[in-house]
């Protein structure tokens, strides 16, 4: 059993949040090191809906502070990962005069473009979020064909932004924290901890982790630990020494499933009204609402909301879940190209939900129809505070939307570093509102030209920033690499290059998160046959492995009942 350094922090959980804490701490001069148990971003970041938002919902509720929040942390990723968060239009289509016309609309957006007269100050035109705008009932008609016209009186467009990749980002950002002078590590799973107890007080002295790559356990060592595992938490608190009234409540999960469906139904992310209502809104125009979103050349359909009692380990979506999900959205836009028949790919992910601590989470009774309303806030669980019996130095956190991830890990490594203070250690102030994240960089040449065809060029400087210039030169280096694959814009220089620098460990994390190559449809069989046989060649894999790899993509495509991990 090998044993590592000793960390100031250890961050369980490879997501967003948890690559997100590891950042901070590291920025901080924090010694950290960062436990994914399979690939980062591969749980529930790979199943937010991609919107950045900006916190116009928070109007209906009158919650000014998290609009606010979500105003800055918005800007502050169009900031710092330029090219993976971009502007997005949004039409909400208005019906009669009341609150759900135009009027009312306008108002509480012009209320709103005020509230975030700020949230394009210093940033570059491509970042650029206008303000709202009307639109007649017949311009909303032919913006979105197959719309429900009963009743239509117009419409408002407002901006938000879209994360073109949101596996990307979370990948940036663990490789930020690497940068940083963190260490990461996916495809280690903490399997042990050792509870040490002295004058009466007990604490986590080391963490022993599985780690797949080489099949041996290792051991690691932390001053601090923090739980950030996402739908798991629930289960890792009590292995962890959590012995708190918080840790041993009952929890459930909130579902959200996601549809691509081919084919673009508008220029636009169309809000489309359900039937469920939020109980918070206090100035409640309708149902809350579904969107359809242009990506990709494809629409995202989402999100499905429901509470479920699962073990995130075997939960698996079934094929009627998606058709019932479906079946709803087309009925809101009927004539449209969204069917059950359309759809090439589910995905989506679980959020811990407790009843007990985020009252009115769920309608009613919390399960009667399964609808889960929006948690928020986030979490953070100081175990000790909690009870004197836990460990004294376990935190763990619970997040509820992506935008925010920086704000939580502000607020975690801000807690630790007052404690820090006491013991005489002193950290520096947060710097990650203002820190280019990994491929974000600016003020770069861009000296494709030659090199790649201009598909290829511009497709690589949108997927990957800065990091499309080491990829041109291991292209100049290898000529051979230059080629691309099977008839698509990519090549053979990036699936290389990110086999040997990017973490890499199967040819699935190239195709659904490392690159969009597996979406937003089944990629053709020759395709994935070259990304497959390059992976397998740097790897040193074998013939069975290779067949291996592709079976476990094609059931992501084909299989129901099906995994969302």
């Amino acid at each position: 059993m090998n044993e590592r350094a000793t960390y100031d922090l250890v961050v369980i959980g490879g997501g967003i949040n948890g690559a997100g804490i590891a950042w901070e701490a590291a920025l901080r001069g924090m010694r950290v090191a960062l436990l994914e148990k399979a690939d980062f971003g591969s749980g529930a970041s790979s199943g937010c809906f991609k919107i950045v938002h900006g916190g116009v919902r928070y109007l209906q509720h009158l919650d000014l502070p998290r609009l606010l929040e979500s105003v800055r942390e918005q800007k502050n990723l169009r900031r710092i990962a330029g090219h993976l968060v971009q502007p997005l239009p949004f039409l909400v289509p208005c019906y009669g005069w009341g609150k759900r016309g135009v009027p009312f609309l306008a108002a509480g957006m012009t209320f709103y473009d005020l509230l975030a007269a700020r949230r394009n100050a210093g940033l570059d035109s491509e970042s650029y979020l206008p303000g709202y705008r009307i639109l007649t009932a017949e311009q909303v008609r032919q913006s979105v064909p197959g719309l429900s016209s009963s009743r239509l009186t117009g419409g408002v467009v407002y901006h938000d932004a879209l994360m073109h990749h949101c596996e990307r980002l979370t990948y940036a950002v663990a490789r930020s924290a690497q940068e940083a002078g963190a260490d990461i590590f996916n495809y280690c799973e903490v399997v042990d901890a050792d509870i040490h107890e002295e004058t009466g007080q007990k604490a986590i002295r080391s963490l022993t982790f599985h780690n797949k790559r080489t099949g041996l356990n290792e051991v690691i060592t932390g001053r601090y630990v923090v739980n950030a595992t996402g739908q798991w938490a629930a289960g890792v608190m009590p292995s962890l020494g959590a012995r708190d009234e918080f840790s041993r409540r009952k929890f459930f999960s909130s579902v959200g499933i996601q549809a691509i469906v081919e084919g673009m139904t508008s220029k636009y992310a169309v809000a489309l009204e359900s039937r469920y209502v939020d109980g918070a809104s206090l100035l409640q125009r309708g149902g809350r609402s579904y969107f359809t979103v242009p990506w990709q050349g494809a629409t995202l359909v989402g999100t499905s909301d429901r509470v479920v009692d699962v073990d995130p380990d075997n939960y698996c979506v079934e094929r009627h879940e998606v058709d019932d999900f479906v079946a709803e959205v087309q009925a809101l836009l009927p004539g449209s190209n969204i069917s059950k028949e359309n759809v090439s790919f589910v995905f989506g992910g679980l959020r811990l939900v407790d009843e007990a601590i985020w009252q009115g989470l769920c309608r009613g009774d919390g399960f009667s129809d399964g609808n889960a309303a929006v948690a928020r806030d986030h979490l953070v669980v100081d175990h000790a505070a909690q009870d004197k019996s836990s460990v004294t130095n376990l935190l763990s956190v619970f997040a509820v939307k992506y935008t925010t991830f920086r704000v939580l890990a502000e607020q975690v490594v801000d807690l630790l570093v007052v404690r820090e203070k006491r013991a005489g250690r002193k950290y520096g102030k947060s710097r990650s509102a203002t820190t280019p994240l990994y491929g974000s960089v600016q003020g770069l040449t861009k000296t494709t030209a030659g090199i790649f065809p201009p598909a290829a060029i511009n497709r690589l400087w949108r997927d990957y920033g800065s990091v499309a210039e080491n990829i041109v030169a291991l292209a100049v280096k290898e000529p051979r690499l230059q080629a691309t694959l099977c008839g698509t814009d990519y090549t053979a220089a990036e699936i290389i290059y990110l086999t040997r620098c990017e973490d890499v460990y199967s040819a699935a994390d190239i195709i659904f998160r490392r690159t969009l190559a597996g979406l937003p449809r089944q990629p053709d069989t020759g395709f994935v046959e070259e990304i497959v046989a390059l992976v397998a060649s740097e790897l040193g894999k074998d013939a069975a492995w290779r067949e291996s790899e592709r079976e476990s993509i094609a059931e992501r495509y084909t299989c129901f009942p099906m995994k969302l991990r």
